[in-house]
């Protein structure tokens, strides 16, 4: 007796230990051991212990994205090496710094929020607030309002923007260094601060790249995610074209959007358009994540597209704009909370110079993260055929059950007996289906 009694309160520990990992906070786990033996009479007893009712209690833990990079620890302006993101902006502009904060804990959290600027820099920005940014579109839009915290459920996320105007009087090429805190509500006190960024006050042509997902968030498998690149100059001149900027049979010039598509989605044959207010608009496409590149869609393979805006000199004036858009379709096993995270990328020259040894400037969009929502499929049916469909017969106690379509019988039984019925429950989203 006393080894069975042990082997169980050991198994009861781990399954304990699990529970308070995985657990949402506030959730009861009840534990109650129980004992069979033969007493000096030589007849069955059995015993119960006592109810054991745990709380799980929270745990509080956040993340804010991108992070910066830092020669030591803790993450300061002193030791700064990379900035999470990097802008540019003309002088008397606003510019924007796009976030992703994400509930990492295991119950709902309110992270505030901060904007901290640097002292090692050269202006600060003016006017600087945090907007939620519903659509995680990189931009502040019309309705999304200005906040100072951020209240997430478990597993949770929402984009914010900080955005701040470059002071009017600010010089060529100065930077400023930002910085996005958040402070949890929990005690003891978790923090996130490694979240520097740079923008640079730039007169010259200055090309923006905004990236969008629709929908954002909760796809389901087999639905297409449509991804759309926007963005205009925005500089103090007209941007120009960087000599060979991709190869399409020869080599060519002009502004180069590309976009790799993310892993595990499907780009959905001719769904690629896109426009610009100058130039000439070339769509591309690659079957190889982008290192070469064709103007003709392949049958199949897909996994990189792009649009050359071609041109020579400094040919995209100020104000003039361009988008492009694609759909990538989610693959059918998709497991719900899998997250396809996409980003794009921008060349040109700021310089309009024509010189063949400039590589021009590359532009880094925002992050889109679009999450697989969570489907059911649940039936319920005669033993290992939860779908019915039922044939043949199995035992279980002392009879023999008969399966018959949805249906399970026992020809007879005797008064007094226990009689038993086995069915199988699936979950239509696993692979496989249980046993029992």
């Amino acid at each position: 007796m006393k080894r069975s009694v042990g082997i169980l309160g050991i198994l009861l520990f781990l399954w304990f230990s699990l529970a308070l990992a995985q657990t949402p906070a506030g959730t009861s786990i009840q534990n109650q051991a129980s004992a069979t033996y033969i007493d000096s009479a030589n007849q069955p007893r059995s015993t119960t212990s006592n109810l054991v009712v745990t709380v799980v209690q929270q745990v509080y833990s956040f993340t804010i994205t991108p992070n910066s990079t830092h020669s030591g620890s803790p993450a300061t302006e002193n030791n700064l090496t990379t900035p999470g993101q990097t802008r540019t902006a003309l002088p008397g502009a606003p510019a924007y710094l796009s976030y992703r904060v994400s509930n990492t804990g295991n119950g709902t959290d309110t992270i505030g929020l901060s904007v901290v600027q640097g002292t090692l820099d050269d202006f600060d920005l003016a006017s600087v607030s945090i907007v939620r940014d519903d659509n995680c579109n990189g931009q502040p839009d019309s309705g999304e309002p200005a906040v100072t915290s951020v209240t997430l459920a478990q597993g949770a996320s929402a984009c914010v923007v900080v955005q701040g105007t470059i002071p009017a009087s600010t010089a060529n090429n100065k930077k400023a260094n930002v910085n996005l805190a958040g402070t949890s509500q929990g005690s003891p006190s978790v923090t996130d601060n490694d979240n520097w960024a740079q923008v640079t006050a730039n007169t010259a042509a200055t090309l923006t790249l905004v990236k969008s997902a629709s929908p954002s968030s909760g796809v389901a498998p087999l639905q297409n995610i449509t991804y759309t690149l926007t963005g205009s100059n925005t500089g103090g001149s007209a941007a120009g074209a960087v000599t060979g900027v991709v190869t399409l049979g020869t080599a060519k010039n002009g502004i180069l959007i590309t976009d790799v598509i993310p892993s595990g989605l499907t780009y959905v044959a001719n769904s690629l358009s896109g426009s610009a207010g100058a130039g000439t608009v070339t769509l591309i496409y690659s079957t190889d994540g982008g290192t070469t590149w064709s103007a003709t869609q392949p049958a199949s393979g897909v996994n990189a597209v792009g649009m050359l805006i071609e041109g020579s000199g400094n040919f995209f004036p100020q104000g003039a704009s361009y988008t492009l858009s694609f759909q990538a379709k989610v693959p059918s096993g998709a497991p719900s909370g899998t997250s396809y995270s996409n980003f794009a990328t921008l060349k040109f020259d700021a310089n309009g110079n024509g010189n063949a040894t400039d590589p021009g400037e590359t532009v880094t969009s925002n992050t889109t993260n679009t999450a697989v929502a969570a489907t059911y499929s649940v039936s319920v049916g005669p033993y290992q055929n939860p779908s019915g469909g039922a044939s043949g017969s199995y035992t279980a106690g002392a009879y023999t059950v008969t399966q018959s379509g949805d249906t399970q019988s026992i020809a007879s039984a005797y008064s007094g007996t226990t009689v038993i019925f086995r069915h199988t429950l699936q979950n239509g989203r696993l692979l496989s289906q249980p046993s029992d």
